[in-house]
C-alpha cells in the first residue's frame, strides 16, 4: 500500500514543483525582456469612455534597469526616478461543475508590472499597476490597466 501511495505522491509533488519552476522561469525571462529603453507608443481605451482620467503615464520614455530602478521622461521633458517590478498573479475563472461532480476552473498566470516614480524638485509622483503584460516579439509589449472603473491597453516599443 505504501508503494502505491508513494508512486502516486511523487509525480504529483514533482508536477507541482515543475509548474512553480516554469512560472518563475517565465517571470525571470519577462524581467530580462523588459530591461532597457522603451517608448510609450499609444494608449487604447478599452471601455466605452473617451477620456484618460486618472492615468499618470500618458506619454514618454521609460528606462527599466536590471536592479529594479526606473527612469521616466515625459514628452515635455520632465524627468522622474523610481522603481519597477514584475510579479505573478494567479487568476481563476470560468469555473463549472463537470458531469462527474468535480469543480473545474481555468487558471491563468498573469505577470503584473508595477511602476513608481517621483520628480524630486516638484514633489510629483506617478504610479501604475498593470494587470497583464504580453510581449509581442522582443521589441514590443502591451500592458492592461484598470483605473477608476475604466480599462486601458498601453503599447510599448523598444527604443
Amino acid at each position: 500500500m505504501k508503494k502505491i501511495f508513494l508512486a502516486f505522491l511523487i509525480p504529483l509533488t514533482f508536477s507541482s514543483c515543475v509548474k512553480t519552476i516554469l512560472q518563475n522561469v517565465d517571470l525571470e525571462n519577462d524581467k530580462k525582456k523588459i530591461q532597457g529603453a522603451w517608448h510609450l507608443k499609444k494608449i487604447e481605451i478599452i471601455t466605452n469612455q473617451n477620456n484618460y482620467y486618472g492615468l499618470d503615464f500618458l506619454d514618454g520614455d521609460f528606462g527599466f534597469n536590471e536592479d529594479g530602478t526606473l527612469g521616466f521622461i515625459t514628452a515635455a521633458g520632465e524627468a522622474y526616478r523610481g522603481t519597477w517590478s514584475v510579479n505573478i498573479k494567479e487568476t481563476t475563472t470560468g469555473c463549472y461543475t463537470a458531469p462527474n461532480g468535480d469543480q473545474v476552473c481555468n487558471t491563468e498566470w498573469n505577470h503584473l508590472l508595477n511602476l513608481n516614480v517621483r520628480q524630486i524638485n516638484a514633489q510629483k509622483t506617478k504610479t501604475a499597476s498593470f494587470e497583464s503584460v504580453t510581449f509581442q516579439g522582443d521589441n514590443n509589449f502591451k500592458a492592461l490597466i484598470y483605473v477608476n472603473y475604466l480599462t486601458y491597453m498601453y503599447y510599448f516599443e523598444r527604443k
